[in-house]
């Protein structure tokens, strides 16, 4: 697509979507774009010198009842239990032989990770700038057949900053026959 400002520009936004029926309708829809930065580009005001309003992140309790279907929500709560409790060993059984880990934008951390070894890697990276401090709680899940999406709240420092800092992550699980496919990691600012 382009803009009228500059319509010779093509731009090409990938998304990720994400549909919960009831009912026959659509429920919830997920939007969540693959490259934050250039989704901001793209829809920011094109005047430099105009301000733009900094997104909160959203207000969300955790569910009194989960409406998940049960194998997929017991699958990441077996995921979350073996991460926090440091059981790696037990994590890698959960994944597919071809998983596939992605961060989106152009950080550090940013890229696709495959199979097991790339979760490593990207796991080796995060280790590399970790501060000392770290806490991840995840306080909403929504899950489906074949998706689960879980809501972290990340508090932790790191070597460029010594100050514990704290940001959303929305997680999107892609379940198949049992076992994690992909799973794409969305911070919901990228500039926190």
């Amino acid at each position: 697509m382009n803009r009228r400002q500059d319509p010779q520009r093509q731009w090409e936004l990938p998304f990720v979507m994400h549909y919960q029926m009831r009912d026959g309708l659509v429920a919830e829809a997920w939007t969540i774009p693959e490259d934050l930065y250039l989704c901001d580009e793209y829809w920011g005001v094109p005047d430099a010198h105009a301000t733009i309003k900094k997104a909160q992140a959203p207000s969300v309790k955790p569910p009194r009842h989960q409406s998940a279907p049960g194998e997929n929500l017991e699958l990441l709560q077996r995921l979350c239990g073996y991460f926090w409790n440091g059981e790696y060993d037990r994590i890698q059984p959960l994944y597919a032989s071809d998983f596939v880990f992605f961060a989106p934008a152009r950080g550090y951390l940013s890229g696709t990770y495959n199979g097991w070894d790339g979760y490593l890697e990207f796991r080796r990276k995060l280790m590399a700038i970790f501060g000392g401090k770290y806490r991840l709680d995840v306080d909403a899940i929504a899950a489906s057949g074949t998706d689960v999406f879980a809501r972290e709240f990340i508090r932790m420092n790191t070597t460029k900053h010594p100050d514990v800092r704290a940001e959303y992550v929305v997680m999107h699980f892609a379940i198949e026959g049992g076992k994690i496919r992909q799973a794409n990691d969305f911070p919901v600012d990228l500039d926190e």
